[in-house]
């Protein structure tokens, strides 16, 4: 398949500024990070208007502990991204400690002030990410209007809960997030270094519960999640440096059983047509290769002789070939297709041998499975048999399943008795993290 998008045009996006944080002093022992400016902070237009429709007096003031919550989360923001967060926690603080001589005016300025600051954390961790492909609707970001956050945290039971369980991102990049603040203390650091800011970013548009499938090209690994925690897991194959697989947000809606494979244009040219140049038309027939005549649902088949493949081979004329269902077809017995505009997809391979190895980066950008019915039978939530043996043969999942395709060196151990995590970095495959 042809990539149009290439992790290394997302490189400089993914790659964010050093905090600015980095030179103030340390706010305390257990947050590491500390205001950017001595700047005054107001409330911005989006939360005065909404205060206004809403005719809303005041959502956190009359809660101290939530106030305190939302302190907490703020002292730590820019490792979250959000640069202004240790300004906006030294001065809701600062204006907590004098809320009991308060007059009511004053009251609802500071709340609308915090709401500006947790409307802004919000909004960072919800933003899509940079070189992410969102295939479809089902899996972009929500919830990221300043009337739904404020909103939402009004309806709360618990504004503690809601700001805890809303800043708990999701299993990834909670424990990610973990082990940076941890050696971030640990070693007396004011930011953490620009690849775990990067892996955060990575991290980030996986939702915090729920069913979806997980693929980390970095370690090549999927894992199947259920309300939010790995179920289970299995190795993967992904693309090379050169056709990497890039990062996705889509649906998975059905499963393809018996399916064609359509030859990449570059396999066409450096494989295909060189072989049917060199050994002639012969050399296509045990493969199943076919010669279609357009890349529509309507396409027939066309005689193999009908093209010069020599002008194919050169880059002069580009041409469809796909591959019918049998076993050495490269797509397996099953595929899962899901919207992304790459021609990605995860599919099962006859190449099992492949699997042994350390390092999986062997693909054309596509995601081959280790054990794709051992993931049909999750995804089908039963068994996922072909109906027939016909070829492109479709059965819709009981419900559809989100699936992200993200990038993460920076791989959390497992927490000791403490429950301390520690980072550690695996192979940047794709050489898109930023230096150290």
């Amino acid at each position: 398949m042809k990539l149009k998008t290439t992790f290394l045009a997302a490189a400089a996006m993914l790659a964010p500024a050093l905090l600015n944080a980095q030179d103030a002093p340390a706010a305390d022992a257990a947050h590491p990070i500390a205001a950017t400016s001595s700047a005054a902070l107001v409330a911005s237009a989006q939360v005065v208007g909404f205060y206004q429709r809403f005719q809303t007096s005041e959502i956190w003031t009359s809660d101290p502990q939530a106030v305190s919550e939302v302190i907490k989360v703020l002292r730590r923001a820019p490792v979250d991204g959000f640069q202004a967060g240790p300004q906006y926690a030294a001065q809701i603080e600062a204006q907590a400690a004098q809320m009991a001589t308060m007059t009511p005016e004053q009251r609802a300025e500071f709340d609308k002030l915090i709401s500006t600051a947790w409307v802004g954390y919000v909004q960072k961790i919800k933003a899509p990410v940079p070189g992410m492909i969102y295939g479809d609707a089902y899996a972009a970001p929500v919830g990221s209007q300043t009337h739904e956050i404020l909103l939402t945290a009004q309806a709360a039971p618990s504004r503690a809960i809601y700001i805890h369980e809303a800043a708990s991102v999701n299993y990834f990049y909670d424990r990610i997030r973990a082990a940076v603040l941890a050696d971030m203390q640990a070693r007396g650091l004011q930011s953490p270094d620009a690849r775990a800011l990067a892996n955060l970013e990575r991290a980030r548009p996986m939702p915090g519960g729920g069913r979806y499938v997980l693929v980390d090209a970095a370690t090549q690994t999927l894992y199947m999640m259920e309300n939010g925690q790995p179920v289970d897991h299995m190795k993967v194959i992904v693309g090379t440096d050169q056709y990497p697989t890039p990062m996705i947000a889509s649906t998975i809606y059905y499963a393809t059983h018996n399916p064609y494979w359509n030859v990449p244009d570059h396999l066409v040219r450096q494989t295909v047509g060189k072989r049917i140049v060199s050994e002639g038309t012969g050399y296509t027939k045990p493969r199943g290769y076919e010669l279609m005549s357009d890349w529509t649902n309507d396409a027939v088949v066309m005689q193999l002789n009908s093209v010069n493949w020599n002008e194919v081979v050169s880059g002069k004329r580009t041409v469809r070939v796909r591959q019918r269902p049998g076993p050495g077809n490269s797509m397996g017995k099953v595929k899962f297709n899901f919207p992304n505009g790459e021609g990605i997809f995860l599919h099962d391979t006859p190449s099992k041998h492949l699997f042994a190895k350390a390092s999986r980066d062997l693909s054309n950008g596509c995601i081959r499975l280790e054990d794709a019915f051992r993931l049909g039978e999750w995804l089908m939530k039963g068994p996922a048999v072909a109906p027939s043996k016909e070829p492109e043969t479709h059965v819709a999942l009981p419900e559809p399943v989100r699936v992200y395709v993200t990038y993460l060196t920076a791989q959390p151990s497992a927490a000791d008795a403490e429950g301390h995590t520690q980072l550690s970095y695996v192979k940047d495959i794709y050489s898109i993290d930023p230096a150290a």
